[in-house]
């Protein structure tokens, strides 16, 4: 697989916001109103992630692997991630940017790229897929909330549940044309 499918494969296809639910809760909460603020903070949970994943993924094969300890990496992750972290919003700080806090954004997207590549380019790339999932996807709840505040709902519905059922809704058709019992596979007919 060349590098852009891997870049399109983790960004639509196997969004792990859509897929696992990583981060989908903040999304619904970041959607509330669009800012400026959220291209600064995409930019800078790139940084953390690609850095935070450069070093496990060295840690993790020359001295986990070799030590067959290779269960600790999450563990690793979260070491390595809180101090770059620390660092970046020391920077932004400094810079008069928004704060930097999508920790729960990072972890997984570190742990996730680490055991999803085979190289260090396909995880950089795994990493932009991930993180361009999640911050393409703030601007599509953010639509479906208005579309949901303009229509006359009911007491009863809560906009945050209905926000969730649009949600997967979407993800049943983008995944409809991958039926796999509409496949005849090698049956010739």
């Amino acid at each position: 697989m060349s590098i852009w499918h891997t870049l399109f494969y983790f960004c639509f296809y196997s969004s792990a916001v859509l897929i696992y639910g990583v981060g989908i809760s903040q999304s619904i909460q970041n959607s509330t109103k669009l800012q400026i603020n959220i291209v600064y903070e995409c930019i800078f949970t790139t940084i953390v992630c690609i850095i935070s994943a450069l070093i496990v993924r060295v840690i993790s094969l020359k001295i986990l692997l070799p030590l067959r300890l290779q269960i600790l990496m999450p563990l690793v992750a979260i070491i390595i991630i809180m101090p770059i972290s620390v660092l970046i919003n020391l920077i932004t700080e400094k810079l008069n940017f928004v704060k930097y806090g999508s920790i729960y954004l990072t972890v997984p997207c570190v742990i996730l790229s680490v055991t999803e590549s085979f190289s260090n380019l396909n995880m950089i790339f795994t990493v932009l897929g991930f993180i361009l999932s999640y911050y393409l996807l703030i601007p599509f709840i953010y639509s479906i909330r208005q579309r949901i505040n303009k229509s006359n709902v009911k007491a009863d519905f809560n906009n945050d549940s209905l926000t969730f059922i649009s949600i997967v809704v979407v993800l049943c058709a983008i995944f409809a044309i991958d039926i796999s019992w509409l496949n005849l596979g090698d049956l010739n007919l």
